[in-house]
């Protein structure tokens, strides 16, 4: 995910200077990240079209497609095509684990609704307040990263809102999900969404710079910028940009995990420490099978990356929990409690209650082992 801001500038780079090929070929990078970011690619593409519609004098790619009719089939075939794909990587990731089953179209998240695009559009249907519970989770959380994402960067990317179509499938991914990670500060899923927000500066700027130029001929200054705003009775925008400028290197200071002191971060993350939680599963995994299958909670995955069958919700594609041999997890934790009727803790007691797992180990009923019966 880390190249993925590097690609997404790079496509957009290779689109405004028509070079065609490089411009695919950042888009299938885009994809080898990852098959979910298939989504990114498409919305790319979608800007692309919509931007060369826009702008024609530019000669870009797709601008010489005169019928609209033939830009909705182009991108109607380039959705099929990443559909495809998805379901292809979906099956072979079944055939690599042993365990084939059907794939439905995901959007790879955690902590909403199982079954992914199709799952959501099910429940809009049959069971509205159950996807809506979802979306409203976290929800003052949810809204102030919204605000930090377009406060930090001046509001610019609503004066060039084409922008954010690119940004459709973060917010799609992140906003329906329970899950805090995807909209907090200092987590990697905001990878997604950056390039977005930063290239909405640039364009946003430039925009502003053309509006100005078309108004004034003359060399642009800042006070010049200031008294069109003031002509247009927008005299206070000026003001309100540097003071949400001020207050963003201000939070930056606090929040940013590049910064030498990050108040986010735990007081002993430079030291490893072995709990007694950490020795007894190291203990118990000894009489656990290598041809196990395994679904174990999110933050005991290391403990069990050696096996070559383990899953951790709701990340598993298998839809029938009950072939698992094994389940494992903490009680009381954000990692076995996120995803709501897909989180380990809702399965584990499912599965519980209907006989198909016993208990195997505990520790001090903190840390739970339950197996097959």
């Amino acid at each position: 995910m880390a190249f993925l801001p590097f690609f997404i500038f790079m496509a957009i780079y290779a689109y405004l200077y028509n070079k065609k090929i490089l411009n695919i070929a950042m888009l299938i990078f885009i994809v080898t990240l990852h098959s979910n970011f298939v989504y990114i690619s498409l919305m790319i593409i979608l800007f692309e079209m919509v931007y060369s519609r826009k702008y024609k004098n530019l000669n870009l790619m797709f601008s010489e497609i005169r019928p609209k009719w033939l830009l909705l089939v182009l991108f109607i075939l380039f959705t099929l095509t990443g559909f495809a794909y998805i379901e292809f990587a979906g099956i072979m990731k079944g055939i690599i684990s042993g365990h084939v089953s059907s794939v439905t179209l995901t959007t790879g998240e955690s902590g909403t609704v199982p079954g992914g695009l199709m799952g959501m559009v099910r429940a809009l249907f049959t069971d509205p307040a159950y996807l809506f519970s979802f979306i409203s989770a976290n929800y003052m959380l949810k809204i102030s990263y919204l605000v930090l994402l377009f406060a930090t960067t001046g509001f610019m990317p609503l004066y060039f809102p084409e922008i954010l179509i690119i940004g459709l499938p973060y917010f799609g991914y992140a906003f329906t999900s329970s899950y805090g990670s995807y909209y907090t500060l200092g987590y990697q899923y905001a990878a997604m969404i950056y390039p977005v927000m930063f290239l909405g500066i640039a364009f946003g700027i430039s925009k502003i710079i053309d509006n100005l130029n078309s108004n004034n001929k003359n060399r642009l200054t800042p006070k010049k910028i200031y008294n069109y705003y003031k002509s247009h009775g927008q005299n206070n925008i000026i003001k309100v940009i540097i003071v949400i400028l001020i207050i963003g290197l201000i939070l930056g200071l606090v929040y940013n995990p590049l910064v030498p002191y990050d108040s986010m971060a735990p007081n002993d993350i430079s030291g490893i420490h072995m709990t007694p939680d950490t020795r007894f599963l190291l203990n118990e995994r000894k009489y656990i099978p290598e041809n196990s299958t395994i679904l174990v909670e999110n933050n005991l995955m290391p403990l069990f990356s050696d096996y070559k069958n383990v899953y951790s919700p709701p990340f598993s594609p298998l839809p029938n929990y009950t072939e698992f041999d094994y389940i494992i997890y903490m009680n009381n934790t954000f990692w076995a409690d996120t995803g709501g009727n897909n989180s380990l803790i809702y399965i584990a007691t499912y599965l519980l209650d209907h006989g198909y797992i016993t208990p195997y180990a505990e520790y001090n009923n903190q840390v739970i082992i339950l197996k097959k019966a």
